[in-house]
């Protein structure tokens, strides 16, 4: 079923994925439709691939600034 915008009803737009526990959650929607037959199992593996992407570009995120002062110390270290 498509909506105005010619969207399937399991394609509306979610909650904002800026999170773990927001991505998560959205893992847990798809895995769940595909469960109860209301998303076909080729479009919930899509999905759930762009999710691993965004997962690991949020967890990529948080740890650069860590990588970046360890790299800071060590260049600092040998300096001295």
């Amino acid at each position: 079923m498509q909506n105005s915008e010619g969207l399937k009803q399991q394609d509306t737009p979610v909650g904002r994925l800026n999170s773990i526990s927001a991505v998560r959650k959205e893992m847990v929607r798809v895995y769940r439709g595909t469960v109860s037959g209301k998303i076909e199992a080729e479009r919930a593996t899509k999905l759930i691939w762009i999710l691993c992407q965004v997962r690991d570009s949020i967890e990529l995120e948080a740890v650069e600034p860590a990588i970046e002062r360890l790299e800071k110390l060590l260049t600092e270290g040998r300096s001295r």
